[in-house]
């Protein structure tokens, strides 16, 4: 571990890159992969799985205190602190299948706690249900290509994780506005769905 945290910034970017199959990183996640690495510095303290487990926790509570309007910046900082995770790790030299399988874990839970938010703040359930559903099925097809042997990361889509997750930000601290959020985010992730299953069987069918 102790190596770990004496990693320079550019080391880190490496390994970052070395995990996510050798794809050189853009300008916008070069960005936020410096931004990881210097947030995540006074983190280390704590192991990965155990910043997995306060996102989540950080999670329910948003959905218990929605729909008040402070909430939106909950969701913002449950972001932050999931994207620092697989940062932790690395600083930490902690990598591992199981902690992967948690932080998978842990992103669904806090979905979940989405959705609870959503409805709290008017969104009709079908919608929130809706929502989570999609980004859920895209997760697994990410997942089932990579577990063919395909590790890159593939297509980014118009609605990944953390774009998700600001939508939703908004719309709760937004709530008169909830529902057409809502209702955007889902066409947003059925596009991001289709992009996601295109890709999966042009990788699939070449196996």
């Amino acid at each position: 571990m102790g190596k770990g945290l004496r990693m320079g910034r550019s080391e880190y970017v490496a390994r970052w890159v070395s995990l996510h199959g050798d794809v050189a990183p853009s300008r916008i996640v070069t960005g936020w992969l410096t931004f990881a690495y210097r947030a995540a510095q006074p983190l280390t303290y704590m192991s990965a799985n155990l910043l997995s487990l306060i996102t989540v926790v950080i999670g329910v509570v948003g959905a218990w205190l929605a729909p008040a309007k402070y909430v939106a910046f909950i969701v913002i900082f449950a972001l932050i602190l999931d994207g620092l995770d697989g940062t932790v790790a690395i600083l930490r030299d902690q990598v591992s299948l199981r902690g992967a399988v948690l932080d998978s874990a842990a992103d669904r839970l806090v979905e979940v706690a989405w959705v609870v938010a959503l409805w709290r703040c008017g969104v009709p359930l079908w919608i929130a249900m809706g929502i989570w559903i999609v980004g859920l099925v895209q997760e697994y097809l990410r997942a089932k290509i990579k577990s063919h042997g395909v590790n890159e990361v593939g297509v980014v889509t118009i609605a990944e994780r953390p774009v998700r997750g600001l939508i939703i930000a908004a719309a709760v601290g937004l709530s008169f506005i909830a529902t057409p959020l809502a209702v955007l985010l889902m066409a947003m992730e059925i596009f991001a769905l289709r992009q996601v299953a295109e890709y999966a069987h042009t990788q699939l069918s070449q196996s």
